[in-house]
């Protein structure tokens, strides 16, 4: 069993699930791997803070990405990005160091 996953992990989870075209909640909960607890809450906030946009269609309702959630979902994929080369040159440095020991 793998470790639990952090609110921004979870938050960046939901929003790649919509921006890569899940819409309905059923969908967005699948392709972030999320049980339904952790989902609507999250989901909720997500909303709330302006990031996904609600649009009701009778009784089904349809998730769509707003600028603002695909400016954040951006700047997330970024982050991770640089957080990975950062972490890649260190390697690479802690590598070269232990060269230098031995």
């Amino acid at each position: 069993m793998g470790r639990k996953r952090s609110r921004l992990e979870t938050y960046a989870a939901i929003l790649d699930a919509v921006g890569s075209g899940a819409v309905k909640a059923s969908q967005i909960m699948s392709v972030a791997n999320l049980s339904w607890s952790v989902f609507k809450d999250s989901l909720k906030l997500l909303v709330l803070k302006g990031l996904i946009d609600e649009k009701k269609f009778g009784k089904r309702k349809i998730y769509t990405l707003t600028r603002r959630g695909e400016e954040t979902l951006t700047r997330l994929m970024l982050l991770a990005h640089d957080f990975a080369l950062r972490w890649s040159n260190m390697e690479i440095k802690v590598e070269i160091e232990r060269e230098k020991i031995v």
